[in-house]
């Protein structure tokens, strides 16, 4: 619950998402009351897949992955969030169980509210709520684009289709670094690749990529 100025200050932060900054001050009243602000330490996991959905997660700041369970029981990245971005939704309201794992990418704080407290909250609000499902949608649509990629990215052309995506949607600095912190062993994975092929690619496509080991940055050269 939001029981402080602080948490106040934060849960504040949560509004300036695009989805809620039609509800006006009720909604928001109501939601001060109802959410919980948890701040997760980098790989904390949030969630597991299988686990019965019953809250849904809105992320406030930092990033989390969405992983889920191959063939061999390995965990494949098969998303990355980013702030505003609404996670457990459509699982809670299937009444089913969670399809994928949420982990915390970076510290990342949390908005946690029970599904069925925000369904019924925004009942008053049908364009909020008709916002939140748009999200919720896209979600879903990023994913199923992620579902038809080829499992293993091992070309020039695949590997920029996949940082263009993630250009568009986490931006980049201004010497065209992505601005998601990704750590080799987790690009690797991403693409479905082991990290040795992934150094190997890099090393192959030295004139198409960069990756910052220090700083845990990739781009895509000549992308500005």
């Amino acid at each position: 619950m939001v029981k402080n100025i602080t948490d106040h200050i934060n849960c504040s932060k949560l509004f300036e998402a695009s989805w809620l900054k039609e509800g006006g001050e009720t909604i928001k009243d109501k939601l001060y009351d109802k959410i919980q602000i948890i701040d997760y330490n980098e790989e904390d996991e949030l969630v597991a897949e299988g686990e019965l959905a019953k809250n849904t997660f809105i992320l406030m700041n930092g990033f989390i992955r969405l992983t889920r369970k191959t063939n061999n029981e390995e965990k494949q990245i098969i998303l990355f969030g980013a702030p505003g971005e609404v996670f457990g939704l459509s699982a809670a309201l299937s009444s089913g169980s969670y399809p994928y794992s949420l982990i915390a990418h970076t510290n990342a704080r949390v908005g946690l509210i029970r599904t069925d407290v925000l369904l019924n909250i925004m009942k008053d609000r049908p364009s909020v709520l008709l916002n939140l499902m748009g999200v919720v949608n896209n979600l879903i649509n990023q994913l199923e684009k992620r579902r038809i990629l080829v499992s293993s990215c091992s070309t020039a052309l695949c590997i920029k289709n996949v940082l263009k995506d993630l250009e568009k949607k986490f931006g980049i600095d201004d010497i065209g670094f992505i601005q998601l912190p990704i750590k080799a062993k987790d690009l690797a994975n991403y693409l479905g690749i082991s990290r040795p092929h992934l150094y190997h690619l890099l090393s192959q496509f030295k004139d198409e990529f960069e990756y910052s080991s220090k700083y845990s940055r990739i781009r895509i050269k000549n992308s500005l």
